[in-house]
C-alpha cells in the first residue's frame, strides 16, 4: 500500500511540474532580443576572438593528454610502467583529441 502510495504521489508531481511549466510557458510574454532588431552577425574569425578557441584547444589537448595517461597507467601491468610510455601516451591522447576536433 505504502509502495502504491508513493508511486501514485511521485506520477502526481511529475505530471503537475509539466502542466505548470507548459502553462507558464504560455503564459510569458514573447522573448524580445537583448541588443535591439538590427544586430550585425559576427563574422567566423570574430567569433574565434570571442569565444576564445585557443583556450577551448589548449583545456581538450590537456584532457586528452590526462585521459591518455590514465589510460597508460591503467592498461600497463605496474612492471612493465616506464615515464617514456607514459608521456608518448600522453602526447597521444592530446594530438589524438585536437585531431578529433576538426575530423
Amino acid at each position: 500500500m505504502k509502495r502504491r502510495l508513493l508511486c501514485s504521489l511521485l506520477v502526481f508531481t511529475l505530471l503537475m511540474g509539466m502542466v505548470g511549466t507548459s502553462f507558464a510557458a504560455s503564459l510569458a510574454p514573447p522573448p524580445t532580443l537583448p541588443f535591439g532588431e538590427e544586430v550585425i552577425p559576427l563574422s567566423q574569425e570574430e567569433m574565434e576572438d570571442v569565444e576564445g578557441a585557443w583556450g577551448a584547444h589548449a583545456a581538450a589537448a590537456v584532457m586528452g593528454a590526462a585521459i591518455g595517461g590514465l589510460s597508460y597507467w591503467t592498461t600497463t601491468a605496474p612492471a612493465d610502467r616506464n615515464w617514456t610510455d607514459g608521456l608518448v601516451a600522453c602526447a597521444l591522447g592530446a594530438v589524438s583529441t585536437l585531431m578529433g576536433k576538426y575530423l
